[in-house]
């Protein structure tokens, strides 16, 4: 009953730094939606799952990768464009390799089937299959 009255730690921080105006200042976890399972922070190359730092070398393609799922809000990145952005001289496997290591980031961290977060669409690319956010 005094559920609603009561905010979520994440959503109380949210609401202060919306206030105070300090955003910038502060990991993007801190920013995102608290729907937001998929979180990355571009300053400071750092990625979040369900709360859970993510161990993936920023400026590495797997960071890369996931920056460019999460700037295209669920829609699909064809395997092109990724190899492209990452690495213009890699054969179309290197997007799948790559999708491979991020995924196996993701897995050793927290309890979730990468192919859930990371989803292949056939014959197309790749897109995120969680609500993400990117500060």
């Amino acid at each position: 009953m005094l559920a609603p009255l009561v905010l979520d730690e994440r959503q109380l921080w949210r609401k202060f730094m919306q206030a105070t105006s300090v955003g910038d200042s502060v990991p993007a976890i801190w920013q995102a939606p608290s729907d937001a399972r998929l979180i990355v922070d571009r300053r400071r190359q750092t990625v979040w799952f369900d709360g859970v730092v993510i161990d993936i070398p920023g400026g590495s393609a797997a960071y890369k990768l996931i920056e460019l799922l999460t700037e295209a809000k669920k829609k699909v990145v064809t395997s092109g464009t990724i190899c492209e952005a990452l690495s213009p001289n890699r054969d179309e496997d290197f997007a799948r390799k790559i999708k491979s290591q991020a995924k196996k980031l993701i897995e050793s961290k927290v309890a979730v089937d990468g192919d859930d977060v990371i989803v292949l669409v056939r014959g197309q690319g790749y897109r995120l299959g969680v609500p993400s956010y990117i500060g």
